[in-house]
């Protein structure tokens, strides 16, 4: 749950605060964006992997407490 729910936070548009007709605040606000967006995935693609692999020591466990 915490894994899907981090993957929509990921997806949420980041606010920007800029003048459109300078062209050096777009570019320093594309590249703020971009790195809360790099970091955010980070954040999802960690949860989703330690939920993955929380979720093969459970089916592992499971199992090997039905064949005893």
């Amino acid at each position: 749950m915490a894994a899907y729910c981090t993957s929509l936070w990921a997806g949420v548009p980041t606010v920007l605060h800029m003048d459109p007709r300078v062209p050096d605040e777009i570019i320093q606000e594309y590249q703020e964006s971009v790195a809360t967006k790099r970091k955010r995935l980070m954040v999802a693609l960690a949860l989703t992997i330690i939920s993955a692999i929380s979720v093969g020591i459970s089916v592992v466990s499971v199992f090997s407490a039905y064949k005893s």
